[in-house]
């Protein structure tokens, strides 16, 4: 779980390593930092999402990688999620992160050439058109099974599923290196943008899972999460806190305000990260970042969230004067 706005580590503004945030994860020991010891290389830590610090890359030569990386020495794997907002500033190959298994890379380009592209690298992996915009941040999911009935291998963008494929493989750890910003050589595909957030789990999640995770990381890092099918944002504990039926006719540039000591957030400003959105709410007061907002909220699970009916935003709208 590498999260922006915690565990990075600097030397001034360039990023020296980055810690994970969960405990735990696919042998059941703890993952060890991604790092960069050349100055070169390194990404900055300089840029804001939604108020809140993301690690830039060049799209040259910078990256981060571990030794042990995520799968380690595990056998037999079947399942997994992840779950990544990122801006990306070309439509090149970018590379969000990669690792070498048993069965193929596990990667996530977002995007290649106006594609996505997630699953094992070349055999089981599937694509769909990336659908976004140079500059305009996603949550992008991927989702791997190859032990439900029908297996699954899907794409998804703010909350939507896209694809499902049915290529699919059990693999293995290989011991190998987790990179970020860069492909599992060491020198190809790499990332040129923001990364804020990554969230990976070593099998696949429920429904409610997803939902509860993506409402997270929409409110974070303020991407709106689809409504081509109406979709819920939920709290921690799944209690309802922007429901997609009563706010039907405004589901534009959705954004909110909230704690969640369960998932760790704690929200105090935000705006939607759409280049049309006009409104900044904060808590108290909008601080330049988000951490440097002093304001508390009063209990635990407080949320406030709006959205737009898309509709014209002049205070007067000019009418010519018709005889008949």
């Amino acid at each position: 779980w590498f999260r922006g706005d915690v565990g990075v580590q600097t030397s001034g503004t360039a990023v020296t390593g980055w810690n994970d945030s969960a405990i735990g994860w696919a042998n059941g020991t703890d993952l060890p930092a991604v790092t960069q010891a050349t100055a070169g290389n390194r990404p900055t830590y300089t840029r804001y999402q939604n108020f809140n610090p993301v690690v830039t890359f060049d799209g040259s030569n910078d990256y981060l990688r571990n030794t042990a990386g995520f799968w380690k020495n595990s056998t037999n794997n079947q399942q997994y999620n992840v779950f990544a907002v990122s801006n990306a500033q070309s439509i090149g190959v970018n590379s969000l992160f990669a690792e070498n298994t048993s069965n193929g890379v596990q990667f996530l380009w977002a995007p290649n050439g106006g594609n996505i592209y997630s699953g094992l690298y070349t055999t089981y992996l599937s694509n769909v058109a990336w659908g976004g915009a140079v500059g305009t941040p996603n949550l992008w999911t991927g989702r791997f099974n190859n032990s439900s009935a029908t297996k699954v291998n899907a794409i998804g963008r703010d909350g939507r599923q896209l694809v499902s494929g049915t290529t699919t493989a059990a693999f293995d750890g290989a011991n190998a290196a987790l990179y970020l910003g860069l492909w599992y050589d060491a020198s190809s595909y790499p990332f040129y943008g923001d990364i804020a957030e990554i969230v990976m789990y070593d099998r696949d999640l429920a429904t409610v899972e997803r939902q509860r995770i993506e409402s997270y990381l929409a409110l974070k890092w303020g991407v709106s999460l689809s409504q081509n099918t109406a979709t819920n944002y939920v709290a921690s504990d799944d209690t309802v806190i922007w429901d997609a039926t009563a706010n039907v006719s405004y589901t534009h540039d959705i954004a909110g305000i909230g704690v969640d000591a369960l998932s760790e957030l704690n929200q105090k400003q935000s705006r939607s990260v759409n280049s049309d959105d006009l409104v900044t709410i904060g808590l108290g007061a909008i601080a330049g970042a988000n951490i440097s907002n002093t304001n508390a909220f009063a209990a635990d699970r407080s949320f406030l969230l709006w959205g737009n009916n898309n509709g014209d935003i002049r205070y007067l709208r000019p009418y010519t004067n018709t005889t008949g």
